[in-house]
């Protein structure tokens, strides 16, 4: 309990705890109380469980208690002399006095004090009443009671104490404020020896009566008094009673409050001990962190953004000789090889892109990879530059001999009799070998970009292809025989196989081709022995005229479980009968055997272990001389029939997340509308994107991108009911369908969904974080149909991403005028491909050494009957919006192959034209297809067409993407890299794509006049990658003298920009051309 009270009502009961104590006596206090002010009266004999033992004995109190502490020896000299002068006086009135307060608590004593007083030991402040002798106490209780409430001099009776009449008087002390009283015991006078018998017996009955009448008097007084005190005290015991309840409260009050504070304090001490627990925790994490950071095998080194270095790993310490020493030491000061000595550089080209440097450097003989990868913290800002080497001399080894080896492999091909031919998915052939031509009469220029059925008759063709598909389903080799018709027929064995890339995805169709016509006509002589063997992955089984078995193959053992010796003189009808087929189904393939010697159809039959099949079942009847046989072929098809109910979830679901895809959307969306018109409800339609998707799945590949669009699926599911549906568009593109719901709830969904995508996604113990936005729009007053809903929702979340994405938005009035916009911009788009507003403009590109025209880039331009000139950068985004892009390109393409023949047929030179290409129509098989239709159709040279492709669109690692970048590799069309610098500059894609020209982006041109020595630096470094690499550069947007003479001093190959010539028509660029011709003839 001392907790509750001050500290000076803590001494008290300290003080009052000693004096109890016996000298061997323990005091034993809460956890949370301490002795700290009585230290020197307790002393600690257990801190921790605070038991204390009792120390010191206090002293009886003096005679003399001085009223303050004396300071200095004159003080205790003069205390003393009046202390003797006291004592002197007392002892001549033969008198003792003791000086207190009103209550009687002795201040000072004088006079023979051991002989009326007794002091009990331990105790500093007593009172007068406690310690005079008993015949005095009573009275001496009276008169201090009376003195209280008349402050006038109290005078005793005599008393014999100790054979000595003495008397007892009170009095005030004057000049004290009556605030001091004086006790006196003084001894009085002997009655008088020679007053005779009788008179000292009256005069002692007289003293008797008068003393009684007084102590009547007093007795009276008392009663009085008392009767007074009674009432008092009466009052006062009330008021106590009351005192004590609430006492009482306070004390229950105080309880509660100390087990609070009990369980408060055993909180703190497991909270405590949990946190020395996670201490230790983090401690073994940072340890494992080191032992892992020093584990690897390649170097790397820590900067911070001052370049100063942080740290370094075992790795790094071995191979560049670092010591301790060299942390906190400045790039510029560390002792580096040789190869490193331009790392200042990378690294502060990381920190001012806040993007990866690479660069190769070669150390010791090894080539190594240097990468500096900037550390963003949480402020968006570089923080730290993390350097690794890794050493890739072994990669570039295997690069090479992975060269030899494919030029022999590709040299085997060409000389191998076997047929050989692959094709893209689409069926177009991309290779056939010298074999393959040579065998069906073809040039290998009429194979390559034309199917099976513009090479082969439709049967032939047909089957081919049907192979190629049935291999492409099972994902396992196919091998089928197919007979070729003509005038004498052939017959081809080949194998169907699939080729994957490491992800497991098709990217080609390879065919191996046999003729094995002369084999099969010795076959055909072999009667039953052929027929039985004919297709050995089948089960095949020969039974007599009464379906008794005579032979099987493995075949049948593996597909039904039967051994040979168990089936053999057993009926198949009876030994494989599943219960399952209809009986009209065995009359009818008996009618049909009787009748053409063969039926076909798929049955169910039943396992040795009794588990029933699906299989497709061919009978022959083979009649030899006066014998009959039957030959069975079947196949257990429950592969294939699993394949169909996949293909059947594949038509309506989306592969990758298992979500509805945009066939099954539509069809969810028109349902969820015709339920709400019925119902008079709303149907909110919710269209997502995903807004730094294309970052991670740049950057980290699409393995963690489709891990990620998997994570964020499950999600979703997750948040919306049952009765709603969750579709993945396409991309990183997600719809929501919420049925009956209103624009509350449809907006309590969306913000779900937005705090939901903030929680990181862990893909492959990485954290990524992705965030949303989201476009709201409702059924019916924001669309009545299915297309206006859509685009309503597409335009509101559009609207979202212009707001600063991670958000949502709701389709409002207001956009509907942006909505009529950009479907008034589409509709005038299709006008405009269908009545070819569309014409070309040439922008020329020049030598820069000798200013000679070295080509144009084809610039679309559309002149509208209504508007005028529309400006490219208002319908080109319209255009890839609604899908029309590819379209345009195919329709630009097609202009500027026409323009070429026109050009070469009047005699103008042969000088490349370069088109741009969108991402969308580059992986689309049309596009590809219709540019190189026209090139051969107006026998225009592959190298006169240039397409410029942004860098992501060639770094883009689709199996589309893919196969369409070697097949203008094999074309020989020529790409460009435009606007170069701007993307993802990636050596370790540059130099493996069929690149001839990079062109260097405006932006950086810009700064070549002495302005940005960054953009000198920049461009310095493209043309050496150029150079490396051995491709053309050509400068955009060169517009002064002084841009164009850096550009040549520095080796730039072309200048493009209106410093040299602004886009021209086709009729102005024509003279050019035309100028530039008779300038050749007159040189010649």
């Amino acid at each position: 309990m001392l907790i509750y009270f001050d500290s000076e009502l803590q001494a008290k009961v300290l003080k009052r705890f000693h004096f109890a104590l016996r000298p061997t006596g323990l005091l034993f206090l809460g956890r949370s109380e301490s002795a700290g002010q009585s230290e020197s009266l307790f002393k600690p004999l257990d801190r921790r469980e605070r038991l204390f033992g009792k120390q010191g004995e206090q002293q009886p109190l003096p005679t003399s208690v001085p009223s303050r502490q004396p300071q200095g020896e004159p003080q205790r000299r003069s205390h003393r002399e009046v202390q003797q002068l006291l004592d002197g006086v007392m002892a001549h009135l033969n008198a003792t006095v003791a000086l207190c307060d009103l209550e009687g608590n002795i201040r000072h004593t004088a006079g023979d004090v051991a002989r009326l007083f007794q002091f009990p030991r331990g105790r500093a402040q007593v009172s007068v009443a406690e310690v005079i002798a008993e015949p005095f106490r009573a009275e001496l209780l009276a008169m201090l009671h009376q003195i209280s409430r008349e402050s006038r001099v109290m005078l005793g009776r005599r008393r014999v104490v100790n054979d000595v009449t003495c008397r007892l008087s009170v009095r005030p002390v004057a000049g004290a404020d009556g605030n001091l009283l004086m006790v006196m015991v003084e001894e009085c006078d002997p009655p008088v020896e020679a007053v005779s018998r009788g008179e000292l017996r009256r005069l002692e009955q007289t003293g008797m009566e008068d003393e009684l009448q007084a102590t009547r008097e007093h007795l009276q007084s008392l009663i009085e008094e008392l009767a007074t005190a009674n009432e008092e005290m009466q009052s006062l015991n009330e008021e106590a009673q009351a005192s004590n309840e609430e006492l009482q409260a306070t004390n229950e009050e105080m309880e509660a409050a100390n087990e609070e504070l009990q369980a408060t304090n055993e909180e703190l001490m497991s909270l405590n001990e949990e946190l020395n627990v996670k201490s230790g925790e983090l401690q073994e994490l940072n340890d494992e962190y080191t032992h892992l950071y020093d584990s690897l095998e390649f170097p790397i080194l820590v900067f911070d953004n001052e370049y100063y270095l942080r740290r370094y790993n075992a790795a790094a310490g071995r191979e560049l000789k670092l010591r301790t020493t060299a942390l906190q030491q400045h790039v510029n000061r560390l002792k580096l090889p040789q190869a490193l000595r331009s790392l200042d550089t990378f690294l502060s080209h990381a920190l001012v892109h806040a993007e990866p440097e690479e660069e190769m450097v070669t150390l010791e003989d090894r080539l190594l990879q240097l990468v500096v990868t900037p550390g963003i913290g949480s402020r968006d800002e570089v923080e730290l530059l993390v350097v690794t080497l890794v050493d890739v001399t072994e990669i570039t080894q295997t690069q090479t001999a992975l060269r030899e080896s494919r030029a022999q492999l590709d040299a085997l091909m060409r000389s191998t009799t076997i047929l050989l031919a692959m094709k893209d998915l689409s069926g177009h052939y991309q290779y056939a070998n010298p074999s393959f031509c040579e065998a069906f009469g073809f040039d290998e220029d009429e194979v390559i970009g034309k199917t099976d059925f513009q090479l082969f008759p439709e049967p032939f063709a047909a089957s081919v292809w049907s192979r190629d598909m049935q291999s492409l389903r099972e994902t396992q080799p196919v091998a089928m025989e197919h007979l070729l018709p003509g005038e004498s027929e052939r017959v081809l064995a080949t194998m169907h196989q699939v080729l994957r890339d490491a992800d497991g995805h098709p990217t080609a169709i390879v065919t191996e081709a046999e003729d094995i016509t002369l084999r099969k006509q010795a076959e055909r002589q072999l009667r039953v022995s052929a027929k039985v063997f004919e297709q050995a992955g089948e089960a095949i089984v020969v039974t007599d005229r009464e379906a008794r078995i005579q032979s099987v193959n493995d075949a049948f053992t593996r597909i039904t479980g039967y051994r040979a010796d168990e089936a053999i003189g057993h009926k198949m009808g009876d030994l494989l009968r599943s219960g399952k087929n209809d009986p009209s189904l065995y009359q009818a393939m008996w009618r049909s055997l009787s009748a053409r010697g063969f039926w076909q159809g798929e049955i169910w039959n039943k396992r040795k272990n009794g588990e029933l099949f699906p299989e497709w079942l061919t009978i022959n009847r083979i009649d030899e001389d006066d014998n009959q046989h039957f030959v069975a072929v079947f196949a257990d098809i429950s592969k294939l029939k699993a394949s169909q109910r996949q293909a059947e979830y594949l038509a309506t679901h989306d592969a990758l997340t298992g979500l509805p895809n945009r066939t099954l959307f539509h069809d969810r969306l028109d349902l969820a509308m015709a339920q709400a018109r019925r119902s008079a409800s709303q149907v909110a339609l919710m269209f997502l994107d995903l807004d730094n998707f294309k970052d991670i799945n740049d950057t980290l590949g699409h393995d963690v991108g489709d891990k990620l669009l998997t994570q964020v699926a499950g999600r979703l599911n997750e948040i919306v009911r049952d009765m709603d549906t969750v579709a993945r568009l396409g991309g990183d593109e997600f719809t929501v369908i919420l049925n009956d719901t209103s624009v509350a709830g449809a907006e309590r969904v969306a913000q779900r969904i937005i705090e939901t995508l903030h929680d990181p996604v862990v893909v492959d113990q990485r954290s990524l974080y992705v965030s949303a936005s989201i476009g709201l729009a409702f059924f019916p007053d924001d669309g009545d149909d299915a297309a206006s809903l859509t685009k309503a929702a597409d335009t509101a979340m559009y609207r979202a991403k212009d707001s600063g994405r991670d958000r949502f938005e709701l389709f409002k009035p207001e956009l509907q005028a942006q909505l009529v916009e950009q479907v008034n911009m589409e509709n005038a788009l299709r006008q405009a491909l269908k009545a070819k507003h569309f014409r070309l403009a040439y922008q020329p590109k020049f030598v820069i050494m000798d200013g000679r025209l070295f080509g144009a880039e084809a610039l679309l331009r559309w002149h509208d009957p209504t508007q005028g000139e529309v400006p490219p950068g208002d319908f080109i985004p319209a255009a890839e919006r609604s899908g029309l892009i590819v379209e345009i390109d195919r329709f630009v393409a097609h202009l500027a192959v026409e323009s070429l023949a026109r050009w070469r047929s009047q005699g103008f030179p042969s000088l490349p034209v370069s088109i741009n290409v969108s991402a969308r129509s580059f992986q689309d098989d049309r596009y590809l297809d219709a540019l190189l239709e026209g090139l051969r159709t107006y026998r225009i040279p592959p190298d006169l067409i240039q397409l410029e492709l942004t860098e992501r669109t060639l770094v883009d690692r689709t199996s589309m993407a893919l196969g369409n970048i070697e097949r203008l590799r094999e074309a020989g069309i020529q790409l460009s890299v435009d606007d170069f610098g701007t993307g993802y500059s990636s050596l370790a894609y540059l130099k493996r794509l069929p690149l001839a020209e990079l062109k260097i982006d405006k932006s950086f041109v810009d700064g070549l006049d002495g302005r940005d020595r960054n953009d000198e630096a920049i461009v310095r470094a493209i043309l050496g990658m150029a150079e490396a690499l051995e491709l053309r550069t050509v400068a955009e947007g060169g517009e002064t003298e002084a841009q164009h003479s850096w550009l040549a001093e520095h080796g730039c190959d072309v200048l493009q920009g209106y410093l040299m010539a602004r886009p021209e028509e086709e009729e102005i660029y024509m003279e050019r051309l035309q100028r530039q011709g008779a300038a050749i003839k007159e040189d010649t």
